[in-house]
């Protein structure tokens, strides 16, 4: 009786002991699947399952070959082979282009699971983002920040040694001013940044008429404007809750930009703000006629300091801090262009109860 009820009691302990381990499997944030020594689906949890939109059904049994095409020819499946081969773990740094976030970085542990593979990857596209940033920054703040710095002490020497006059010291003054100017605008971005990535979010109904008109009159005075038409549509049919400071700025920097990059002597120049109902939240496209942007610099474009064209002055900053705005709201920005002009389009999720 007493043997009976060891056995009952060990066997409880592997059914709980199998219950955890199940339930951390499925709920990691980790993307983790177990392969057969044919690189053959037999498990994969939910995260791997979110990532590439596949339900369980549809993955377990399939070669990874099926569901990912393409990686044959890869390196990372010779080193699932060798692992598999060999029994010695490795750790892969592996990047995927996304069409709505740019690269997607994951960092992979393969290591052997019976006779088969198991395999469990993280999101470190964030860190990634983070050293290449800190790196580009260190190099900006060496060159393009202590440029104008430079310029200045130098006019200022200049203006002590030669200026015998009124008139040729105010030049002086004048281009001093100009650099001041120059190095407190890439100041002002920076500072710009650090309240989006820092600052708290607070959600409250956002009146888009209202909102685009402000941002339209602190972005663009009159001489700035010129002829330039602009245009809003708004179709809207529920309350839509967000943070408005973010709204403000990536609305600020994308009607910038259109008006900074339309083609010179156009007849019609326009700019376009839409706002729709988009499933769980909304679609803002900003829409212009300008000068474009090549396909070569898409992928670039909201990297810091990038700019696509020396044509008109910048910090190269604006779509970097648009970025961020979109990635602080949780939502996603794609991008369209050609010589015809240039489209982007941001999908906001809905924060009502947040």
């Amino acid at each position: 009786m007493e043997q009976a009820k060891k056995q009952i009691d060990i066997k409880k302990d592997q059914e709980d002991n199998l219950s955890w381990q199940a339930s951390f499997f499925d709920n990691a944030q980790e993307a983790f699947i177990i392969l057969d020594k044919d690189l053959r689906f037999v498990d994969a949890n939910q995260s791997f399952l979110k990532i590439l939109h596949f339900k369980e059904k549809q993955v377990v049994g399939k070669l990874i070959t099926d569901i990912i095409p393409g990686l044959e020819e890869t390196a990372r499946y010779r080193i699932y082979q060798k692992v598999i081969r060999t029994g010695i773990p490795e750790i892969i740094d592996n990047v995927v282009p996304h069409p709505r976030i740019g690269n997607y970085s994951t960092r992979i542990h393969a290591f052997k699971v019976g006779d088969g593979l198991g395999v469990a990857a993280i999101d470190i596209t964030d860190l990634k983002d983070a050293i290449e940033e800190l790196n580009t920054f260190s190099y900006k703040a060496s060159h393009d920040m202590r440029s104008p710095l430079a310029t200045i002490m130098g006019l200022v020497t200049v203006a002590e040694q030669e200026s015998k006059d009124l008139n040729t010291a105010l030049d002086y003054m004048h281009m001093i001013k100009l650099q001041a100017e120059r190095m407190d605008h890439v100041l002002q971005e920076l500072v710009s940044l650090a309240r989006i990535r820092k600052g708290e979010r607070a959600y409250y109904p956002i009146e888009f008429h209202e909102l685009i008109d402000e941002v339209q009159n602190s972005v663009v005075g009159p001489a700035k404007a010129g002829n330039i038409r602009f245009e809003k549509h708004i179709d809207l049919w529920k309350p839509f809750y967000s943070d408005k400071s973010l709204l403000m700025s990536l609305l600020q920097n994308l009607i910038d930009n259109a008006v900074k990059y339309q083609k010179k002597h156009l007849d019609t120049p326009w700019v376009k703000v839409s706002v729709s109902d988009d499933q769980q939240g909304v679609k803002i496209c900003v829409a212009d006629n300008g000068i474009g942007i090549k396909a070569q610099h898409h992928k670039n474009v909201f990297n810091m300091f990038f700019r696509a064209t020396n044509r008109v002055s910048g910090t190269g900053l604006g779509l970097y801090n648009v970025k961020h705005c979109v990635k602080q709201l949780r939502g996603e920005i794609t991008l369209e262009s050609s010589r015809e002009g240039t489209t982007f389009t941001i999908y906001l999720p809905n924060q009502k109860g947040k």
